[in-house]
């Protein structure tokens, strides 16, 4: 079966982690070992667990982040921004899945994203509730990308074939 140029048969599980300019709490001497995670700068609203331990894991660095945290301007990402990504996520991915990352852009936006041997694919949340996806067949370049409910259908797609 293909759907959107990936295979099901050569879909895995491997992951080729992307990182991003981000020193962890551990590296930088802090534990956060018992921390209700805030946001500094919005004040009584906190992170919303996930079921998804990488997705917890990326959530913590993503609260440290202040603004100007790449140097060049950047927006801290808000809370009700990274607890919309993580009901997206906990609705669709499967705690079995491959596990993703999550990284911040310059513009406050966040993304959840997979580099896997048969491709990439992500999802985007953007100002207001935007959200968009986007896939990568391996040695292509054409890039599929869906806005809306089409964006999280994509997504659903996406790690369907990652699990199979």
């Amino acid at each position: 079966m293909d759907v959107m140029g990936l295979s099901i048969a050569s879909a895995t599980t491997h992951l080729a982690f992307t990182t991003f300019a981000l020193m962890s709490p551990a590296a930088a001497g802090f534990s956060t070992a018992g921390v209700q995670i805030q946001h500094h700068q919005q004040e009584g609203k906190q992170q919303m667990p996930s079921k998804l331990p990488w997705v917890n894991a990326g959530a913590r660095q993503l609260c440290l982040l202040s603004d100007d945290w790449d140097g060049y301007g950047a927006s801290a990402v808000s809370i009700d921004r990274l607890n919309m990504l993580t009901r997206y996520l906990d609705s669709i991915v499967p705690e079995t899945a491959p596990a993703g990352s999550i990284v911040p852009g310059a513009d406050g936006s966040i993304q959840a994203e997979w580099h896997l041997r048969s491709g990439s694919f992500g999802l985007l949340l953007e100002e207001g509730a935007d959200v968009s996806a986007w896939m990568r067949p391996a040695g292509s370049d054409r890039e599929i990308e869906r806005t809306g409910l089409a964006a999280l259908d994509l997504l659903r797609a996406a790690i369907f074939h990652a699990m199979t």
